[in-house]
């Protein structure tokens, strides 16, 4: 069973995304949604995961420096992608994918594919 980590702070954006990936087929994955980035990084401390989603703009910690966090204190190897309605350009290296929102479920799973 693969663990994949949602954060964002909307409600409504976590729960579409428990559903698409519940609806994933190719992998058994057990799916952890948080609205705050600091209580997903404390549980990443000492839960393992295989892949992290998370937004950009979130009060507090924003995706940046979730991602930051992630490779500097858990790991470098696990995917981070981010799901996000900014248009900027993000730093390279530090997102694996970057969706922008609205994301179709079909983009998910393709990814999932590569990466899980």
């Amino acid at each position: 069973m693969k663990t994949v980590v949602l954060v964002d702070d909307s409600e409504q954006i976590l729960e579409y995304l428990i559903e698409v990936f519940k609806s994933y087929k190719t992998h058994e994955l057990l799916v952890k949604a948080f609205l705050d980035p600091l209580t997903a990084l404390q549980f990443m401390q000492r839960h393992n995961a295989d892949l992290i989603i998370t937004d950009f703009q979130m009060p507090d910690f924003n995706g940046i420096e979730l991602a930051q966090g992630i490779k500097i204190s858990i790991s470098q190897k696990i995917p981070i992608f981010l799901h996000t309605g900014d248009s900027r350009e993000f730093p390279s290296g530090l997102f694996d994918k970057v969706f922008r929102k609205p994301t179709h479920q079909k983009d998910f799973f393709k990814a999932l594919d590569d990466f899980l």
